[in-house]
């Protein structure tokens, strides 16, 4: 899969820029719906979804990996089952992903692919903690790994990049902080499959604007 980029949609305002912007769905591969971020708009949400069918990447972020409003585990994944019918990716984070085998079933079973996510907002891990959330993504069956990580240093990015290119299923690989914007054009070089950039706000530090971090892979053959 080429690097595609993924368009964060996190407010009741990006909600409203969809509705008057359908173009953005051959402008974006995918718009990511944090749900938990939408918790209290989801009518709404779901009108506009159902406009981008097969267009998103849902999630439900556990309040440990920068979920808001502290949901509990079956808040979140009745979330995710209402929104499974428009979306092309399901992201469960990896510590999540033990308890979410009927979810997971029932995305994978609909032609949803699942990506396991590990998050880390305030270092770089070590190596082996990095290489071990691939390898449980693959010991579980899910169809990709997610690594978004705080990186203060350049020799960060290439670390990364080596594992995106060495891995044995695909990656989605992004860095936050001083070096996230630089790493995100790294990565998706290195084959970085789910490149992401925000809709109008920034919900990460380090992202860029989805359409600029598109036009940007392109020039550079991610």
């Amino acid at each position: 899969m080429s690097a595609q980029v993924v368009a964060t949609v996190t407010t009741p305002e990006d909600l409203a820029y969809l509705r008057t912007n359908p173009g953005i769905a051959v402008e974006i591969d995918w718009l990511e719906f944090r749900l938990d971020d939408l918790r209290e708009h989801l009518d709404e949400a779901e009108a506009v979804a159902a406009e981008f069918r097969g267009k998103l990447l849902i999630t439900a972020r556990h309040p440990s990996e920068g979920g808001k409003g502290d949901l509990p585990r079956e808040t979140r994944f009745a979330l995710l089952r209402r929104f499974l019918p428009f979306a092309g990716w399901m992201d469960v984070e990896l510590r999540t992903v033990p308890d979410a085998g009927e979810v997971i079933a029932e995305a994978q079973a609909a032609g949803v692919r699942v990506v396991g996510s590990f998050h880390d907002f305030e270092a770089m891990p070590a190596d082996a903690i990095l290489g071990r959330s691939i390898a449980a993504a693959m010991e579980q069956g899910l169809d990709a790994a997610k690594l978004a990580v705080r990186m203060e240093r350049v020799s960060d990015i290439f670390v990364l990049a080596a594992m995106v290119e060495t891995s044995p299923i695909p990656v989605s690989a992004m860095g936050m902080g001083p070096v996230g914007k630089l790493s995100r054009l790294v990565l998706a070089r290195a084959g970085s499959i789910l490149n992401y950039g925000f809709l109008q706000t920034p919900n990460a530090p380090g992202q860029w604007p989805a359409r600029e971090l598109k036009r940007l892979i392109g020039e550079i053959g991610g």
